[in-house]
């Protein structure tokens, strides 16, 4: 989908005595995404390891104490085979039993084997029926608190819950199982009337210790306090005690909550490197019409956590009450939405709730409103509610898609609008390109959108600068529902030494004779420069 490409290829052929011998080996080369951020000091993608290697001999006994260099992020002593046929699959697997042994888990449905790597060493390989991989450590995203930089805004609390600030929608997710793919669920009061069911993937209960992130995202979904409360849940645990699980038990999770019907998969997990068993499952469950909704991690880097970096998977940011990016979230061009993620009030332990940040929450109100959608009375596809909540979105940053906000932020209101005549002309944001030299001329652009339901045409832009008596004045062209546009103004970046600010304030209204709905989004006022 974007910064990491993975490749193989083969680098040593020798002959040997006694035998064959082949050389493999893998490694991800990194290829940077260099992006101008409007929120400073982002890292860039994490650094990872040169090569993973894997010797591969013809017996594998003739292979004894070589050890295997694994890539950063994988589980030690484990290896995976994926194989190409289901013959040789099922070989294999006879060949295991009647050598005593047994594979760490089994995912059936894509011929994949997690095997200690002391099985190297005690039966042949079919080299020609298989490719190697590796299971890689996935988690929760990073607390969000660790990873805002010192002196940043803070961001505004919503210190509500998901039906709050959802509302009522027309859809309440009956009849939808929404799959959670996370650290469990905790007894609750909000999931009285939920349908709930249960598979453990780590050992133990669903309700073992650490499984309060799940609890929260599950509450976001469905009960008394989510955004489609009527959905059925099918908690699958993933993750363990501390919130750490690998990319098998992902896997097989998806591939679980596929086959038991799920219409909508929520990971609010992440790991940073491309599994190839990830992107196999991933690919399944998308070939299947499942819609998969993924947090876009807590990282702040300028890259996507898997899943949510897979093209398809539906990536989600954070924004706080303001609708302004949260500071914490990675940054991506192909990040999808942009959701609540800040001071979401939500489930937490039996009977009691918290306050609950990062994109995890944000991802569960993007499943939410799909199985809300899915459960309308005119039976949407899976393509087509995707479809519907894009053009409920409210454009943000950049015009267009961009790092910080994706396609934009969500509006519920617009998503569950019945008004035969909703004029609502927006200004939505004042850009000014992060990457502007101070001293310099810079055009700064002021983005508008219809957010009404019907055409507009006519009005005004009027833009000041600073304490300028001065004053510009744009016509505005007609817009369709949805549409958004930008007009460019030019102003000059203060030198850096003087820590001065220029103030952009901008106005627009619309000739319409049919008030506008929402007078509050006509006005912006934001000021760009050096801090001390």
């Amino acid at each position: 989908m974007h910064p990491k490409q993975f490749t193989r290829f083969a680098v040593l052929l020798l002959i040997v005595f006694l035998g064959l011998y082949l050389g493999w080996r893998w490694g991800s080369g990194s290829k940077s995404l260099e992006i101008a951020l409007k929120i400073p000091n982002f890292e860039k993608s994490p650094e990872k390891s040169g090569k993973a290697e894997i010797p591969r001999t013809t017996p594998m006994a003739d292979w004894g104490d070589r050890p295997i260099r694994y890539p950063d992020g994988a589980v030690q002593g484990e290896i995976l085979f994926t194989f190409n046929d289901e013959s040789s699959y099922r070989k294999y697997l006879w060949a295991m039993e009647q050598a005593g042994l047994q594979p760490l888990g089994q995912i059936d449905t894509l011929r994949i084997l997690r095997l200690k790597t002391s099985v190297l060493s005690q039966l042949k390989i079919p080299f020609e029926s298989i490719d190697f991989g590796f299971n890689y450590r996935v988690s929760q995203p990073a607390p969000p608190i660790e990873a805002l930089p010192e002196g940043l805004f803070a961001p505004a609390f919503y210190n509500q819950t998901a039906a709050q600030i959802t509302k009522s929608l027309e859809g309440d997710g009956s009849g939808v199982l929404v799959a959670v793919l996370d650290s469990g669920l905790f007894p609750h009061t909000d999931f009285e009337d939920v349908a709930v069911e249960e598979l453990v993937l780590t050992g133990g209960q669903a309700d073992d210790p650490g499984a309060e992130h799940g609890t929260s995202v599950a509450s976001i979904i469905s009960g008394s306090n989510g955004v489609a409360p009527a959905s059925s849940l099918f908690i699958v645990r993933v993750l363990g005690e501390e919130g750490e699980g690998h990319s098998f038990h992902v896997a097989e999770g998806i591939i679980h909550a596929v086959d038991r019907g799920a219409k909508i998969l929520n990971m609010s997990l992440g790991l940073y490197e491309d599994s190839a068993l990830l992107r196999h499952a991933v690919q399944y469950a998308h070939n299947q019409g499942v819609l998969m909704v993924a947090a876009a991690g807590n990282d702040r880097y300028t890259q996507l956590s898997y899943p949510a970096a897979y093209a398809e998977v539906l990536s989600v940011t954070a924004v706080d009450a303001r609708h302004q990016q949260a500071g914490f979230p990675n940054q991506s061009a192909e990040i999808d939405f942009a959701a609540p993620g800040v001071g979401i009030v939500a489930a937490t332990e039996e009977g009691k709730s918290g306050q609950f940040t990062g994109t995890s929450a944000a991802a569960p109100f993007v499943s939410g409103t799909l199985a809300a959608l899915l459960s309308k009375g005119d039976l949407l596809s899976p393509d087509q509610a995707v479809a519907q909540l894009e053009q409920s979105l409210n454009e943000a940053g950049a015009l267009g898609d961009d790092p910080l906000y994706g396609g934009g932020w969500i509006d519920w209101e617009r998503l569950s609008e019945t008004e035969a005549e909703r004029p609502d002309i927006a200004l939505a944001d004042i850009y000014f390109p992060p990457e502007a030299s101070p001293g310099t001329n810079v055009s700064v652009d002021i983005v508008i959108q219809n957010r009404g339901n019907r055409w507009l045409s006519g009005g005004e832009l009027v833009v000041q600068l600073s304490d300028s008596p001065d004053r510009q004045t744009f016509a505005l062209r007609s817009t369709q529902p949805g549409e958004a546009f930008s007009q460019k103004i030019y102003v000059q970046v203060p030198p850096a030494q003087l820590l001065e600010k220029i103030r952009v304030t901008a106005v627009v209204q619309t000739d319409d004779a049919v008030a506008d709905v929402v007078p509050d989004n006509n006005f912006k006022i934001v000021e760009f420069g050096a801090t001390p």
